[in-house]
């Protein structure tokens, strides 16, 4: 089994959209292990995000995953990373309201 860690952004949540999202990653056979609603500083977002440290793009990313509450989720299933990564990539049409 393997494990990975899925980041629902602060619009997903304002937008009322995790319920939704969680169902996709559950229909997709991926188990939540653990997950948790949380509120990121600017200081652990910047940590969290440190491998982008010196991209002009930093500032505005630690700034919008500081700016409302995220749901972290640690995610379980046999190729999890690429089965999430797969989903993800039809994720806009989730966000979009399209799915």
């Amino acid at each position: 089994m393997e494990k990975t860690l899925m980041i629902l952004k602060p619009d997903a949540v304002e937008r009322k959209l995790v319920g939704k999202i969680l169902a996709k990653v559950e229909a997709a056979g991926l188990t939540i292990v653990r997950m948790e609603m949380i509120r990121l500083t600017p200081e652990r977002a910047k940590a969290f995000y440190h491998v982008h440290e010196g991209k002009p793009f930093l500032n505005d990313l630690v700034s919008y995953m500081s700016s409302g509450p995220v749901v972290a989720c640690v995610l379980e299933a046999e190729s999890a990373i690429p089965r999430l990564r797969e989903l993800m990539e039809s994720g806009a049409a989730i966000l979009s309201g399209r799915s």
